[in-house]
């Protein structure tokens, strides 16, 4: 018996996103995200079991009871880079504030002590998310994410998913050890043609911060720095020739765009205690941010 060949002289092409603009919820945050990297599991198994099956009540009540514990403990709780959130803010609501926060609350959050309360907070979280769309579909958002924290040791498919963010206010000594982690896209402020103009922001390093002999030079230094590029300036210079005497601690802006593998990457790297304080504050804050909102997918991740 002679072989068949199947002749293909053009490409096929499943638009995934424009698909879930019209089929699958947007308001949940990261929804789309997560089911991304579903449908790259299905991809990669001819059955992902459970993940499509119906859902019993006790399997809800089971999601509902881990999501709670998750915001309490992983969320809210102490957690091994010793930080926790002090204030938990999302779409105008408030759902956690800790009372000896060293920020100073609105009046109606010292009205509330219900928003002292991570019990309460994690409960009043899941009612919100679940409103959203309805509870049937943040539970199925729910059941993803925990499938997908039961493969996360199979990390393809996980970099369907992606996190994009803007940073302010950063100096280009953190930009620089940014723009090593390959696997991401940056947009960055360009110093050719945007110059400085009236006084030079930098960032200042905390442990110059907290050293006051060494805090005196740095800002003798930088007003210097300030002073000469107001005379290259004056002389007619331009920018681009300008910037080659711009320091390191410069502030800058830049727009990140990590898939979520990446992001595992760049947190296990730069939340390590060995990392400079400021990317390590960058790390924290992104880990906080996937690890609210991706429940239980990021909550393990390991320090190298």
């Amino acid at each position: 018996m002679s072989a068949y060949i199947h002749m293909v002289d053009e490409c096929s092409v499943d638009w995934i996103t424009r698909e879930m603009s019209d089929s699958q919820m947007l308001k949940i945050p990261y929804y789309s995200e997560v089911f991304k990297i579903f449908l790259g599991y299905r991809q990669c198994y001819s059955k992902v079991p459970g993940a499509e099956k119906d859902m019993s009540k006790e399997e809800a009540n089971q999601l509902k009871e881990l999501y709670k514990k998750h915001v309490v403990e992983s969320v809210l709780g102490e957690n091994k880079f010793g930080k926790t959130v002090d204030w938990l803010h999302f779409d105008s609501i408030d759902f956690y504030y800790a009372k000896d926060s060293e920020e100073e609350p609105s009046y109606e959050l010292k009205e509330d002590p219900t928003l002292s309360d991570k019990n309460a907070a994690a409960e009043k979280m899941y009612k919100y998310f679940a409103s959203l769309e309805g509870e049937e579909e943040f539970l199925g958002f729910l059941r993803y994410c925990k499938f997908i924290k039961g493969h996360v040791n199979h990390q393809s498919p996980i970099e369907h998913g992606t996190i994009t963010f803007r940073l302010t206010d950063v100096s280009r000594s953190l930009t620089h050890q940014l723009v090593r982690h390959r696997l991401a896209s940056y947009s960055q402020l360009s110093q050719r043609y945007v110059g400085e103009k009236g006084d030079l922001a930098v960032v200042i390093p905390h442990k110059i911060l907290v050293n006051h002999p060494a805090q005196e030079i740095f800002e003798a230094h930088m007003q210097r720095v300030a002073e000469d590029i107001a005379k290259l300036r004056d002389a007619g210079i331009k920018n681009e020739d300008i910037r080659s005497i711009y320091p390191n601690a410069i502030t800058t802006q830049i727009i990140v765009t990590m898939n979520f593998r990446e992001a595992m990457h760049f947190i296990s790297l730069r939340m390590s205690p060995h990392a400079q304080d400021e990317i390590r504050d960058v790390a924290w804050k992104v880990w906080n941010e996937l690890n609210t909102f991706v429940p239980f997918v990021f909550s393990d991740i390991k320090i190298e």
